[in-house]
């Protein structure tokens, strides 16, 4: 279910790639590494001053790491065959 949340989302967003990053906002920090087939990686930051990064390896990961408000700090590591989500609020 979180897999076809995620292929909502981006669908939505009209995200057409495996990963991708959007930042509103100031002093945010991103990144992204996918090591493998079928990761899909989605960071969306708003507000300032956060950092996040998702680093997927091997493959079939899913990923989704939302951050809002202010100055939050949040990365997600996966190995294979792994979902999840993280929502992120901070002042």
């Amino acid at each position: 279910m979180m897999r076809l949340g995620l292929a909502l989302f981006a669908l939505h967003q009209d995200i057409d790639a495996n990963g991708h990053v959007t930042q509103n906002g100031i002093g945010n920090a991103a990144g992204l590494y996918q090591g493998g087939p079928n990761n899909q990686a989605i960071i969306h930051q708003e507000g300032c001053n956060h950092t996040g990064t998702i680093s997927q390896h091997n493959g079939n990961n899913a990923a989704g790491l939302f951050q809002f408000g202010c100055n939050t700090n949040g990365h997600i590591a996966q190995n294979g065959n792994q979902t999840g989500l993280t929502f992120q609020f901070g002042w």
